[in-house]
């Protein structure tokens, strides 16, 4: 039947040990009975406000503000515009003009790129109100200093995603890096439970799904429904040994293997990717979605967890941060509807739509004809 809501508050995952099979004995997390008693949007907004100011720092050492003022005789200029000029990557460019579309200094208006007031009056070098003496300070930090570098290499400069690439995890990196994953994916995953209708699904494969957190929701959600949790090697060992709720143990397995490389198993109705796509290029993310055709079954379906930049590519400003994240950490970075419809059609998808489950995430469906 469709997802049911499911709730607790914080009294009752206390007493219950975090939930069925969840805390103590043989190594196992906790995992709660249910949702967060409130949305975790503060906490992304907390995390992604890292970068308003060293995009900001940024785009002002550019000379970005200064040069689109230059434009504004042809109405401003467009993204590929902007890198041209700057001579900046299409896709470093793309991510800290939407940082600076949210942050309310650009405006997009049919494609291109203008100031608002705010950055006339404080961002621009010849204004009697110029913020930027201040605003630069020390430019020797790290977040600067990484930022600058992958903008003008339109490149990662730091982050783990040669190792997911490889195949080439060690036990060590998996636990720190699912743990990291694990924290900030399981209130979004339980709105993923409550939200999507899986009817006519039982079988569910979560690929790259990391500590299971999202197989484990939607199987708790859905009573039919058994899953899988792709990963590589290491990360299966922490599912199997340390997340995965007790009873779950019958509904819920792994399979380890190199998305990229090897072929992937058959029989599930979902393919489930969170957080993944926005991790690769837009080549590697077609060849993801091709693989996943190949493997689905005639009106199985290939479902994508991510946080949506709007069609304007402006904003909304904490997508638009995560962008930036994904810039300086993975060859990603955060895509719009558009784009993803886009990219699943290129891999023979059809009917490609959005359903919001959290207030920063979607679920972006293709079905395969």
């Amino acid at each position: 039947g469709a997802a049911r809501v499911l709730t607790a508050s914080a009294g009752d995952m206390a007493a219950t040990g975090g939930g069925a099979g969840g805390g103590g004995g043989s190594g196992l997390l906790p995992f709660p009975s249910g949702s967060a008693t409130v949305s975790d949007k503060l906490v992304w907004d907390v995390w992604m406000s890292q970068h308003h100011l060293t995009v900001t720092t940024v785009a002002l050492n550019l000379g970005l503000f200064d040069w689109l003022h230059g434009k504004r005789a042809a109405g401003g200029a467009t993204a590929t515009e902007v890198a041209a000029g700057l001579s900046t990557g299409p896709r470093s460019t793309e991510a800290v003009l939407a940082v600076l579309g949210g942050l309310g200094f650009l405006r997009c208006c049919g494609g291109k790129f203008t100031l608002t007031e705010e950055a006339r009056n404080f961002l621009l070098k010849d204004s009697p109100f110029f913020w930027g003496h201040m605003l630069q300070g020390d430019k020797s930090g790290d977040a600067y200093t990484r930022l600058l570098k992958a903008v003008e290499n339109d490149r990662p400069s730091a982050g783990a995603w040669k190792e997911w690439q490889d195949g080439e995890l060690s036990d060590e990196r998996a636990a720190f890096l699912t743990a990291e994953m694990h924290s900030h994916s399981l209130t979004a995953a339980f709105g993923v439970g409550a939200a999507v209708d899986f009817s006519g699904v039982t079988r569910f494969l979560d690929v790259a799904g990391g500590s299971g957190v999202f197989t484990f929701a939607v199987c708790r959600a859905n009573e039919g429904v058994s899953g899988t949790v792709l990963e590589l090697p290491a990360v299966c060992r922490l599912v199997e040994g340390k997340y995965r709720p007790a009873d779950l143990a019958e509904r819920v397995d792994t399979t380890s293997l190199n998305m990229f490389t090897e072929d992937w198993p058959e029989g599930y109705q979902v393919h489930f990717f969170s957080n993944i796509f926005h991790d690769w290029s837009r080549e590697q993310c077609v060849g993801l979605a091709r693989s996943s055709f190949k493997a689905l079954p005639s009106g199985g379906r290939i479902m994508l967890h991510e946080m949506l930049l709007n069609d304007a590519k402006d904003g909304g400003l904490t997508a638009a941060c995560f962008s930036i994240h994904m810039l300086i950490h993975t060859p990603g970075k955060q895509y719009s509807l558009e784009d993803l419809r886009s990219i699943l059609g290129e891999a023979g998808f059809v009917d490609v739509k959005a359903q919001a489950t959290h207030p920063y995430y979607s679920i972006v469906t293709g079905t395969k004809p």
